[in-house]
């Protein structure tokens, strides 16, 4: 945040606008979900948060967090369109809302903010068996390597923590 300039909060205010015209427009359709409508629901809001680091100066970093995205898409899709069986639904426009606002007061609230948003099977509050999608496929059978994801499991979160320490 330290390294932002106005182009860097122009990014971030044009990627939030995006992202939240994208939930908007998601709302409207009455809880009928379409492939398009998720594929640009997230690739907006990885655009939204590739924003807030991109002018970290550390390629080293973007990579890890690009890998990250990529790497957890199965357990952030269903919470980011608010299919998480149990789970109250996620205000998503106003959790970026505040995360756009801290990053650009340079608060180091952002990073607080962004760890918060993350599902709790990310955060590693309950393990990955406690997600199920409209309440009826569990993680293994969301993806046939689910097995194979929950024994890396440690990995995952040991990665997760590299990049918290990294990022403040």
């Amino acid at each position: 945040m330290r390294d932002g300039d106005d182009d860097w909060e122009a990014r971030i205010v044009a990627a939030f606008h995006a992202l939240g015209r994208q939930v908007e427009r998601m709302a409207r359709n009455s809880g009928e979900v379409e492939a398009a409508d998720v594929a640009a629901l997230e690739e907006r809001h990885r655009q939204f948060h590739h924003a807030l680091i991109a002018h970290c100066r550390s390629p080293r970093l973007l990579e890890l967090a690009n890998q990250l995205y990529v790497e957890t898409q199965r357990y952030r899709l269903p919470s980011l369109v608010g299919q998480v069986a149990g789970a109250p639904p996620r205000d998503v426009a106003a959790e970026h809302q505040q995360i756009m606002d801290a990053a650009l007061r340079r608060s180091e609230d952002a990073g607080r903010l962004s760890r918060r948003a993350l599902p709790a099977d990310l955060r590693g509050d309950r393990g990955l068996d406690g997600l199920s999608v409209s309440g009826v496929i569990s993680a293994a059978q969301f993806d046939p390597i689910g097995q194979a994801i929950r024994n890396h499991a440690p990995a995952r979160h040991s990665a997760l923590h590299r990049l918290e320490s990294i990022t403040g």
